[in-house]
């Protein structure tokens, strides 16, 4: 298993800047941790995550991800807990 710099060079060959890259790295992680983490069906992913991955265009590439819990309480405490 490659490790994280090794991963965040493989982006880095296919056009995405640096911080991209390492952007693209954190996302696929926290994207595993949350399929792995048996709360896949709570969390929805949206925004220029989805839209990179539907497209494939680097140029969508986004330095954040947007999650929404679903039926979960939307105050701090809870939130930390989950995550």
């Amino acid at each position: 298993m490659p490790n994280l710099e090794e991963m965040a060079e493989v982006y880095r060959k296919e056009g995405y800047t640096d911080i991209t890259a390492e952007a693209r790295v954190c996302q696929d992680v926290i994207l595993k941790a949350i399929a792995e983490s048996g709360m896949d069906h709570n969390i929805t992913v949206k925004g220029g995550v989805v839209m990179r991955s539907i497209t494939g265009n680097i140029r969508r590439a986004t330095q954040d991800m947007d999650l929404d819990f679903i039926r979960y309480s939307n105050d701090t405490q809870t939130i930390i807990r989950k995550i």
